[in-house]
């Protein structure tokens, strides 16, 4: 059976419906919007995961409709979130870097 890493928001709830769609040994990485910080530390607990149950394959995957990430682009200026300033100016400056096709 392959062993899947999925990086989720908790206030997406994606947990179950990961579960039944994908029939698979499923490991989640929970983090406010996706919002990792990869230092040091924090690759080598993610890295420790991998190895430790051989998964094959990790996936970021965000709710179209994540409260965070829409909050941090309809407020840009006044986060609704407390202690979320540095996340709201992430996110906006990848607004920014974002290209259509």
């Amino acid at each position: 059976m392959q062993k899947h890493l999925y990086f989720v928001c908790p206030t997406d709830h994606l947990e179950t419906i990961i579960e039944a769609t994908f029939k698979e040994e499923n490991y989640y990485y929970s983090s406010l919007g996706n919002s990792v910080s990869f230092e040091k530390d924090i690759i080598s607990e993610i890295n420790d995961v991998i190895e430790t149950n051989n998964i094959k394959e990790v996936t970021f995957i965000l709710s179209n409709t994540n409260k965070l990430i829409l909050d941090a682009i309809q407020h840009e200026s006044q986060p609704l979130v407390i202690g979320m300033k540095r996340f709201y100016y992430d996110v906006i400056r990848q607004k920014g870097e974002i290209k259509c096709f």
